[in-house]
């Protein structure tokens, strides 16, 4: 995986050097208000990176963002730029967001990057609880850009 350039930040391949830095992003407690939980120790952390540098995540984890950070369009340029290496560098044709239906932020950034609700049987495929919304978004094409 390569790094990727999107507005006001680099997204770059998780690897187990940036656990210090990221356990004190994901102690804090505003970002599970909707599901999960911290790490149990930063060593616990170290081995969760050490397992995805493989990029080979067993259960589909996706990106967090400090709360300090929310609000700032951060979220928003990351995940667009994400969508889009995905979609010309892996010929990724359709994306798949599962959230829960609560989560109101995570729901508007989806709904401005145009993610639309799955219909029912994609959303049965995807939802591995009643509490969860499945959003969909056909890639756009390399021939259907401007």
């Amino acid at each position: 995986m390569r790094h990727v350039l999107a507005e006001g930040c680099l997204l770059e391949p998780q690897v187990r050097a940036h656990a210090h830095e990221m356990f004190a992003v994901l102690s804090d407690p505003a970002i599970y208000e909707f599901e999960n939980e911290p790490p149990a120790s930063e060593q616990w952390l170290h081995r969760r990176y050490e397992l995805l540098e493989s990029r080979c995540s067993s259960d589909g984890s996706a990106y967090e963002l400090n709360s300090e950070y929310w609000r700032r369009g951060i979220g928003s340029a990351a995940v667009q730029a994400m969508l889009h290496e995905l979609g010309t560098q892996y010929e990724v044709e359709r994306y798949v967001a599962v959230l829960k239906a609560s989560n109101f932020r995570s729901l508007g950034l989806l709904r401005r990057l145009g993610f639309g609700s799955a219909d029912e049987s994609e959303a049965a495929a995807w939802r591995d609880t009643p509490d969860e919304l499945v959003m969909v978004k056909a890639a756009r094409r390399i021939a259907d850009a401007p």
